[in-house]
C-alpha cells in the first residue's frame, strides 16, 4: 500500500519546500524599471497582427492590448472600466503611453473583437512560460519530469442571449487546454455553435508536442480517436469512463468488484489518501488494475497503448454532521504505476479549481455581457493571463499569510502603481533577476 502526499502537485511541492527553507524578497524598484517593463511587453503585443485601416487608427494595437491587461490586473471586466480606470490613473498612463486621451469604452469593446484569438493567445501563453522558466531558475527548482495537461470545456453564460431578431444566442463554450505543472492555460478556442469539444480537443492535440507528457480528461473525450492521437505523439493519457462509454463503463464495474478491491489494497497498486478540507473528512482509495494482451485485443480492441483500469473511491464525512457521502469513478490509463494516476486523478481537477472557479469568483467572467463572442473570447484569455499572474504572486511575494487571489486583485486596484510594479517583475526574467534577493531561514 502506497500513501500519497497532501500535496499532490509536485511542482508546488517543492517550492513549498523551498519557501520552509529560505526567505524571498523583492527589492524596490523605481518607476524606470516599472516602465521598462511595460515597455518589454509593449514590445511582445506588437507581433499581434493589426487588421485595422492603418489611416483611421489613433492608438497602436500593442498600447490598446496592454491598456486592457493593466486595467484588468486592477480590476477592470469590461470596455467601461478599462475606460474609467485609465482615467482614474491618468499620470501613469501618460508615462507609459504617452497619449493625450484616454480611448473611449466602445474602442476596447470593438478592438477586442477584431483581434485574432490565436495570436494574443500564443503570445501570452509565451510571456507565462517565460516567466515560470525564469522563476524556477532564479530558485534553483528542478525541472518537472513530465507535464500534466487537462482538457475540460467552460461556458461563458453571459455572453448569449434569449431574445434576438433571429432566435436565441448561445453562450459562447471555450475548450481549455491547461498545464497544471505550471498553472498556465495553453490554448482557450472557440467551440463553434453547431458542434462539440471532441473535434476541436483532437485538432489541438494533434498539433501539440506530447513526449514526457500526461493528458486528462472527463468521459466526453474518451474517444478511441483522442487517444490514438496521444499515443502516435508519445504521450500518455488518463480518460474518464461514464455512460457515453457504456460497455466499457460496465467492464471496468466488473472489474473491480469487492473481492478484487480487497485483494489490491494489500498490493502495490493502491494508494491511501485522507486529509481534512472544506469542513469535511475526506479519504480517497486509487485502485489499479494491469490489462493483460488478451484483454488489450479482445475488451480494449481498439483503444490504443491501454495498459491499466483505475477505481477511485472517494469517502465525505462531514464534521459537523456526521453524514457521509460516497462517489466512485473509473478511468482507462496509459500509465502503469498506481500512485502516478493518482496524481494526474487529482490534479485533473486543477483545471476547475484553479482556472475555471478562479475565472468565475475572481475574474467575474461570468458576469461579462458581450454580444461578440470574439471580443468575449480575447478578454477570457486576458482573464486567464491575471490569474496566472496572481497566482504567482500568492507563490512567492505573500508569504507571512496566504492571500487569497481575490484580494490580491483588490490590493492591485486600490494601490495600483506600487502593487503592479511588484508584480509585473515576476513577467520579466530580466527584472527578476535584478530584484530578487533569495536568503537561508535562520535556524
Amino acid at each position: 500500500m502506497k500513501i500519497t502526499l497532501e500535496d499532490n502537485n509536485t511542482t508546488m511541492f517543492r517550492l513549498k519546500e523551498f519557501l520552509s527553507t529560505n526567505t524571498i524578497t523583492i527589492q524596490d524598484i523605481d518607476n524606470e524599471i516599472s516602465l521598462r517593463m511595460c515597455r518589454r511587453l509593449l514590445s511582445i503585443f506588437s507581433v499581434v497582427k493589426d487588421c485595422r485601416q492603418q489611416k483611421k487608427i489613433s492608438y497602436k494595437l500593442k498600447d490598446l492590448i496592454l491598456m486592457e491587461y493593466l486595467a484588468a490586473i486592477g480590476g477592470a471586466d469590461s470596455g467601461e472600466d478599462v475606460e474609467d480606470f485609465w482615467e482614474r490613473h491618468f499620470k501613469f498612463y501618460k508615462r507609459v503611453f504617452k497619449y493625450e486621451r484616454v480611448p473611449s469604452h466602445d474602442t476596447f469593446d470593438r478592438v477586442m473583437g477584431l483581434i485574432p484569438s490565436f495570436e494574443i493567445n500564443k503570445t501570452i501563453v509565451d510571456v507565462l512560460l517565460q516567466a515560470d522558466k525564469a522563476l524556477r531558475t532564479a530558485l534553483k527548482l528542478p525541472k518537472p519530469d513530465y507535464r500534466h495537461l487537462s482538457v475540460d470545456g467552460k461556458r461563458l453564460r453571459g455572453t448569449g442571449r434569449e431574445n434576438t431578431m433571429n432566435g436565441p444566442i448561445k453562450d459562447l463554450q471555450i475548450l481549455n487546454v491547461y498545464d497544471n505543472t505550471t498553472d498556465t492555460c495553453l490554448v482557450s478556442e472557440r467551440i463553434e455553435d453547431k458542434t462539440n469539444e471532441i473535434p476541436h480537443a483532437q485538432a489541438i492535440l494533434s498539433q501539440m508536442e506530447l513526449k514526457q507528457t500526461l493528458i486528462t480528461f472527463d468521459a466526453l473525450h474518451t474517444q478511441k480517436e483522442t487517444i490514438d492521437i496521444i499515443a502516435k505523439k508519445h504521450g500518455d493519457y488518463i480518460g474518464g469512463l461514464k455512460g457515453n462509454q457504456h460497455s466499457l463503463n460496465e467492464y471496468a464495474i466488473s472489474l473491480f468488484d469487492r473481492k478484487k478491491l480487497t485483494e489490491i489494497e494489500d498490493s502495490d497498486d493502491y494508494v491511501y489518501h485522507k486529509e481534512i478540507t472544506h469542513g469535511q473528512l475526506e479519504v480517497r482509495q486509487f485502485y489499479m488494475i494491469h490489462l493483460t494482451p488478451k484483454q488489450c485485443k479482445k475488451e480494449l480492441a481498439g483503444w490504443t497503448k491501454a495498459q491499466s483500469m483505475v477505481c477511485y473511491v472517494k469517502t465525505c464525512t462531514n464534521n459537523n454532521t456526521g453524514k457521509t457521502s460516497k462517489e466512485t469513478r473509473y478511468y482507462l490509463s496509459s500509465l502503469k504505476d498506481i500512485e502516478e494516476a493518482s496524481i494526474g486523478i487529482r490534479e485533473h481537477w486543477g483545471v476547475e479549481n484553479r482556472l475555471h472557479n478562479g475565472l468565475d469568483t475572481v475574474m467575474m467572467e461570468d458576469q461579462m455581457r458581450m454580444a461578440n463572442k470574439n471580443a468575449a473570447l480575447n478578454r477570457s484569455i486576458i482573464k486567464k493571463m491575471c490569474l496566472a499572474l496572481y497566482r504567482k504572486v500568492q507563490e512567492v511575494q505573500n508569504l507571512k499569510g496566504k492571500k487569497s487571489k481575490r484580494r490580491i486583485r483588490k490590493c492591485m486596484g486600490w494601490a495600483y502603481e506600487e502593487e503592479m510594479k511588484q508584480a509585473l517583475i515576476l513577467l520579466d526574467p530580466i527584472a527578476l533577476r535584478r530584484c530578487l534577493t533569495i536568503e537561508p531561514k535562520k535556524k
